[in-house]
């Protein structure tokens, strides 16, 4: 795991949204700007940070920042400051993210395909959409920022999925499997 910030609770104000991905049309950035900007024009309170890609998609988008591309430790504060990790990949093929992401407990919203719907449970630790509609993600989006249960769900499995998805669990894991042939 790359982003191991411990999550600091009181740093999140109940209003931030974070994207990250240098690719933005493949991770969905476009799909969560549209979405953020149906949300924000009934709250103008929300906010969207964007990090990853180079250019800066934010221009004209009130309400969101763009951070750019980030070290490790940068993205992890800035999960620590966030209530809600966005990113509706139309193609992932692992999704390394999306663990980081709940071990610094944000809920996630993903979308129903490739890897994403095994570490997000839909309902319980995020959304998960099936399609490129802005008002649906808005939807998702919305409710993983004022589900309780969800917060709490994923408040209470950060723990585990950090220890799950630590470098030195995956390597006992890749070593039981190469050197053991389990």
């Amino acid at each position: 795991m790359n982003t191991c910030a411990s999550p600091d609770f009181s740093a999140r104000d109940g209003r931030t949204f974070i994207f990250a991905g240098r690719d933005f049309r493949r991770k969905g950035g476009d799909l969560v700007l549209a979405a953020f900007n149906i949300l924000h024009s009934r709250d103008k309170d929300l906010r969207l940070l964007i990090a990853g890609p180079k250019s800066d998609y934010a221009s004209g988008h009130e309400g969101v920042e763009f951070v750019g591309d980030l070290a490790n430790d940068a993205l992890g504060a800035l999960f620590a400051q966030s209530d809600c990790f966005v990113m509706p990949s139309r193609f992932e093929a692992y999704g390394l993210v999306f663990p980081e992401a709940l071990a610094c407990a944000l809920p996630c919203v993903g979308r129903k395909a490739f890897e994403m719907q095994h570490f997000i449970k839909d309902g319980a630790t995020g959304r998960l959409v099936g399609s490129d509609d802005p008002e649906e993600l808005a939807e998702a989006m919305l409710d993983c920022l004022t589900n309780s249960t969800i917060k709490q769900n994923v408040i209470e499995g950060a723990p585990d999925i950090a220890k799950q998805y630590c470098w030195d669990a995956v390597a006992d894991r890749i070593y039981s499997v190469v050197v053991q042939g389990a």
